[in-house]
């Protein structure tokens, strides 16, 4: 089981009781409409020391559960009535084990005594001496600093829970502003002059004169003639390569034979017995 508490302070207004048992009959509906939510409580805060004005307690099967509460429909049209009316919220969730429950039944539990504010005590003679001597005595000088440690407030310390387990809004986008161009006006402006001196590249190198001994007059020398031009016929001819070099002549038994034809091929002599006989008369023919 999951336990699920919230506290909401509500916005003053002239209908904030009408508000509030609004929605104490909203969230109280729910129970039965939305699956896993076992029971729901809710209640005026009476303690003058809590800013907030009501509490819900509920009862849930299981952490699923739990989700399928704060996301249903339902849940989510009480929750932006809430919004509106609301103006801080803090809220608790917790795992119910069984085993650390301590309950008994009311009927067995006995009233608790009314509280009376108890009489004041009169000091004993002594108690008051001892008072008296130790106001005569002189302060004594402190041996350092006093440090005191102060806990925050229980209400910052529900604030600061609040901030830290409740959902964060989303905020919607602001689209950015484009800033409208600003028309300019054209005026003749003198651009500056600017004046670059850079030293020269180079500098010219000047050479001091060099004494040079004047040469002895020798005499010029005869012209001699260029020889004439070669002629095509002096030009040597090529040598002879192997492939140039000229056959001999053919002799006459080197001449080959043309090949021989069949009806050249002379014929064996013709023997007696290889003569035809002469073709056989009638009256030739043997009697019966």
């Amino acid at each position: 089981m999951i336990k699920h508490i919230v506290f909401w302070k509500i916005k003053d207004s002239a209908d904030k009781q009408q508000n509030i048992d609004r929605m104490i009959s909203m969230l109280t509906a729910l129970v039965g409409r939305i699956d896993g939510l076992v029971s729901v409580e809710m209640g005026h805060n009476f303690n003058p020391s809590s800013e907030y004005d009501v509490v819900l307690y509920a009862t849930l099967k299981n952490n699923s559960a739990l989700r399928y509460y704060q996301n249903h429909p339902e849940h989510v049209k009480c929750k932006e009535f809430i919004a509106e009316i609301a103006e801080d919220r803090v809220s608790a969730d917790y795992f119910l084990e069984e085993d650390i429950i301590s309950s008994k039944p009311a009927s067995e539990v006995p009233d608790a005594p009314e509280l009376t504010e108890p009489e004041p005590v009169a000091e004993a003679p002594e108690a008051a001496e001892a008072e008296a001597a130790e106001a005569a005595q002189p302060e004594a000088k402190d041996e350092g600093p006093e440090i005191t440690v102060s806990y925050p407030p229980r209400r910052i310390l529900e604030e600061s829970l609040y901030y830290l387990t409740r959902p964060m809004p989303k905020e919607p986008k602001e689209e950015p502003e484009y800033e409208q161009p600003v028309a300019r006006t054209e005026r003749s402006v003198q651009a500056p002059v600017i004046t670059v001196s850079r030293p020269p590249l180079w500098e010219p190198e000047v050479f001091e004169p060099e004494t040079v001994a004047e040469a002895p007059d020798e005499v010029a020398p005869a012209f001699e003639a260029q020889p004439e031009p070669m002629k095509f016929e002096d030009v040597p001819p090529a040598p002879m390569r192997f492939e140039d070099i000229p056959a001999a002549p053919m002799k006459f038994e080197d001449i080959p034979a043309a090949p021989m034809k069949f009806e050249d091929t002379p014929a064996a002599p013709m023997k007696f017995e290889d003569t035809p006989a002469a073709p056989m008369k009638f009256e030739d023919t043997p009697a019966a």
